[in-house]
């Protein structure tokens, strides 16, 4: 029987997004799980319903925070296991660590994740958990077979039209696309068998320093300034006033103009540097 860890991580719905004008802040934020994410857990569910496997899921969350574990129910997953943290889940990093610990207390033979998160705050890299694990890993993975003797076939996309297959030797943490598997609809009454096992686990922040200095490099955050909603009937008056122009094709007195900055310059030169590369 092959042992399945499965890393999941949740992120807000960017569909689910608003922005409201009259509280000055986000509206409308519901969790998801990572697209990629789900896919390799689509994937691991495939597997099962052909070959004995015994499916585990991983999750790490910030302290305080909810997430609906029940629309994981539909699927044949047999524990569940919650990390609650009070480090920021931003840094990938301490992520990856409490993952790492709580792996290694389990026996496993694959990990599997998504290879891209859609939130560059809250990725979790699939090499950062097998440096810990002393593993080797494989990322961008689109296809994955079984061989004779226990080893497996990984296929990965490089560059145009070109595809470059690897034999990897359990065990091993795989980074997949969303392309390695269709999502498939599971109705709740098909699941057979008793529910995942969730086991919930608080961990607390460590009060020594992290022995790596994280330093981010992202574009500038806009900065948004709420001065006044608009009561326009027109809604082409709103959006100008909300831009800051009034709707008479003149500067409004309360527009603002956003200053320069050395990180805004930075990222300039890099964006720059990459197109010219392209």
């Amino acid at each position: 029987m092959l042992t399945i860890h499965v890393l999941v991580k949740w992120l807000y719905d960017p569909s689910s997004i608003q922005w409201n004008y009259f509280k000055n802040g986000f509206d409308c934020e519901t969790l998801a799980i990572n697209k990629a994410d789900l896919h390799a857990l689509q994937w691991a569910c495939d597997y099962k319903s052909n070959n004995s496997a015994h499916i585990t899921v991983l999750m790490v969350i910030e302290k305080g925070q909810t997430v609906p574990v029940e629309r994981l129910e539909k699927y044949p997953i047999d524990q569940m296991i919650l990390i609650e943290t009070d480090q920021d889940i931003e840094d990938s990093f301490a992520v990856a660590s409490h993952l790492a610990e709580e792996i290694k207390k389990l026996p496993y033979d694959l990990l599997i994740s998504g290879s891209e998160s859609g939130d560059y705050r809250t990725g979790i890299t699939p090499i950062a958990v097998a440096e810990r694990l002393q593993i080797s890993c494989l990322t961008h993975v689109h296809q994955m077979e079984q061989k004779e003797g226990g080893n497996w076939v990984c296929q990965r996309k490089e560059g145009r039209g070109m595809v470059r297959s690897f034999e990897v030797t359990l065990p091993a943490l795989i980074g997949v696309v969303p392309s390695i598997t269709p999502l498939r609809y599971i109705p709740r009454h098909l699941v057979k068998g008793k529910k995942a096992v969730l086991s919930h686990k608080v961990i607390a922040a460590s009060a020594a320093p992290p022995p790596y200095e994280r330093v981010k490099l992202t574009a500038p955050q806009p900065v948004i300034h709420s001065l006044d909603v608009s009561r326009a009937p027109l809604a082409q008056h709103r959006i100008l006033a909300v831009s800051g122009i009034s709707h008479d094709k003149k500067d409004g007195a309360d527009k603002k103009k956003s200053t320069s900055s050395p990180e805004y310059a930075h990222y300039v030169k890099e964006k720059i540097q990459s197109w010219l590369k392209e």
